[in-house]
């Protein structure tokens, strides 16, 4: 079952909040930020700029450097919020994002970008 998390968490003492807003444009997903580079223990909140728009956050790697691999909005709800792992290996983790829009499900691949920690491994 997906994790859900209702109100967005301050990140960790010393960690970073990011936000990602989206919004539809001509039924293409459009972003805040594309790209998130994000550090172990930080905090990426999407927020959807669509009230009662059901969307998802799937991230497409066996490994995910999130708290969970996906999550679904429910109800009313515009925000999914998840922290950096603490264990989570450096690199490249594309993700989906997935919107419901009048009947049909609009989908894009952004990606976040966890770097090696400070002085290396």
């Amino acid at each position: 079952m997906a994790k859900r998390i209702l109100k967005p968490r301050p990140p960790a003492k010393g960690r970073t909040a990011h936000m990602v807003h989206v919004w539809i444009e001509r039924k293409k997903l459009k972003y805040s930020a594309h790209c998130v580079h994000a550090n172990f223990g930080d905090t990426i909140t999407w927020t959807l700029m669509r009230r009662g728009a059901p969307f998802a956050i799937i991230v497409k790697s066996f490994e995910s450097p999130l708290e969970w691999n996906y999550a679904v909005s429910r109800g009313r709800e515009t925000t999914i919020s998840a922290t950096v792992r603490r264990d989570a290996k450096p690199g490249y983790y594309p993700y989906a994002v997935c919107v419901a829009d009048d009947g049909g499900l609009i989908v894009d691949d952004p990606e976040i970008i966890v770097p090696p920690p400070r002085g290396g491994r």
